[in-house]
Formats: C-alpha cells, sequence, structure tokens
C-alpha cells in the first residue's frame, strides 16, 4: 500500500477500506439468509489442521508468484488472473443478491411457480454479468474511476465468500500467513526496493491488481482480506465476537492511515489482518 499525497490519501484510504467493511458485512447477511447460519465447527480438528498447513502453503506459493509477475510487469498475466478470480464472483454476487430479495418478497408470491420467471432472469443476468466482467478486464476497457468501483465492489464480495466458507481456525491462519508475508516482504531491504522500482515503472501494471487513484495506491489483496476479516466476523461469531473484530480491523485501519503520514509505502496487513487474526483465535480459545 503506497500514498501519493497525504491528507486526500489518508481520506481516500479510509473511505475505500470502511465501504469495503460496509459491502462486506451486507453481503455476509445475504449469504446467511440464503444459505442459512454457519456458525460453530464443521469439520474434525485432524482434518482442519491438515487443511489449514495446505492452504497456508498455497498461500505463500501465490504471494511469491504474484510479486514476481508484478515485479516482471507481466500484465497480460495478472489481467487474466484477476478476470479468473472475478467472474465467478460476478455471477455469484447476482445470484446470492437476487435470491436474497427473491426471499425477502417471497410472502407476497401465492406459488413457487410465479417465482420461476425471476429465477431465470437472475441467472441469465449471472451468466452475462460474469461474460462482461471477463471482457473488460482482459481488453482493459473499464477507466480508472469504474474500475476502482468494480474492483472494491468485487473484492468485498469475494472475501465475504472466503470468510463465509472457511472455519475460524483456517480463516485466523490463513490471515496470518498472509500478513507476516507482507511484513517480510515490504522489511527485506533488497525486495523493498524493488518493489519501489516496480511501483514507479510498472505503473500500467499496478493499476490491473490495485484501487489506484492520484492520491494512494491500496493493493486489490488488501481489499480482498479486509473483507474477508468482517465477512467472517458476521457470518461465524457471536454478535460480541463480531463486534470485537470488526473494531481491532478498524483500529487497524486507522493505525495504518496515521503510519502512512510518515512512511511511503506500508504493508497494509501488519496492523490489521495479524490483530483481527489473533482476536478471533483468544475468541475462539474462550470456552
Amino acid at each position: 500500500m503506497r500514498m501519493k499525497e497525504e491528507h486526500i490519501g489518508l481520506m481516500a484510504y479510509e473511505a475505500i477500506s470502511l465501504v469495503t467493511v460496509a459491502l462486506s458485512s451486507v453481503f455476509s447477511v445475504a449469504m446467511g439468509f440464503v444459505g442459512g447460519s454457519n456458525r460453530g465447527p464443521m469439520v474434525g480438528r485432524s482434518y482442519t489442521l491438515s487443511v489449514t498447513l495446505l492452504i497456508s502453503l498455497l498461500a505463500v506459493l501465490g504471494v511469491f508468484i504474484f510479486h514476481n509477475l508484478l515485479l516482471k510487469g507481466d500484465d497480460v498475466t495478472l489481467r487474466f488472473i484477476v478476470a479468473l478470480v472475478f467472474t465467478p464472483v460476478a455471477s455469484l454476487s447476482v445470484i446470492v443478491l437476487g435470491i436474497a430479495i427473491l426471499g425477502a418478497l417471497y410472502k407476497r408470491y401465492a406459488s413457487i411457480d410465479q417465482l420461476s420467471l425471476p429465477l431465470c432472469i437472475i441467472t441469465l443476468a449471472a451468466i452475462y454479468l460474469g461474460i462482461f466482467t471477463s471482457i473488460f478486464i482482459l481488453a482493459d476497457m473499464l477507466p480508472d474511476n469504474a474500475k476502482n468501483a468494480v474492483y472494491v465492489f468485487y473484492g468485498s464480495i469475494l472475501g465475504s465468500v472466503l470468510g463465509y466458507a472457511m472455519p475460524t481456525t483456517i480463516t485466523a491462519s490463513l490471515l496470518l500467513t498472509l500478513g507476516a508475508c507482507d511484513v517480510l516482504i515490504l522489511w527485506l531491504p533488497q525486495y523493498k526496493g524493488r518493489m519501489l522500482s516496480a511501483l514507479r515503472d510498472n505503473k500500467r501494471t499496478i493499476r490491473h491488481v490495485s484501487i489506484s487513484t492520484n492520491y494512494i495506491d491500496i493493493g486489490l489483496g488488501d481489499i480482498v482480506l479486509y473483507a474477508m476479516i468482517s465477512g467472517h466476523a458476521i457470518s461465524r461469531l457471536t454478535v460480541w465476537g463480531s463486534a470485537t473484530v470488526i473494531v481491532v480491523l478498524i483500529v487497524g485501519l486507522l493505525v495504518n492511515a496515521y503510519v502512512l503520514m510518515k512512511r511511503e509505502m506500508i504493508p497494509g496487513l501488519m496492523f490489521t489482518a495479524i490483530p483481527s487474526a489473533l482476536s478471533m483465535l483468544i475468541l475462539l480459545a474462550i470456552p
């Protein structure tokens, strides 16, 4: 995460981050309405441990590959990866929100047969939105402001889906792993220098994997993980647990803004993902 102009950049960062948390929370509530409550353990301990280790290793591998593509300025491959991820997210967003709205209006219908047309419309809209999302990202057809809005929206949905799907232990482990990678990358002098050079020299590439404005660049991964934290808190934890984790996240966002006043670039997960993950584990340990 990098800031270009101090005061406006700080306001833009806080606004984008809080919008992400709000969108993720709303979508998590919609998923709970469609799919039911997702609280409580889903799998055994041994299975959870093996899955946690596997996901953590895959996360490290993904970070390594992604940053190497970024340093090389491989614009085409990065756009393909973003399109590959966001295309199903676009379709899923239409399906979940559409079914949630239909569910809220269900009592107005005399029979389930009358829902067939709305369900067909939702399905077609999901297919078309997925196709157009893929085309717009691959062809780089979106203006910067539209791209930023799409990235925030889809990143929020992707994060909330991940938070909804994964148990707390796996979510916390993933956050700790990615947070540690984020910190190490920007603390290793040789790697930090290469990253700063890439940010200056490959501006076109950077804009494909970040929310990039005239004032600040926020990594797309940061947005997804902020959303995953709030989405997991809403869908998996108790009311008090949800409030605790979201407060920890918001405090971390404020700390990020304060540190950005003193440095050009910081790891966006050090004060957000890591404390949020630790708070989840503490809440999990409390009987």
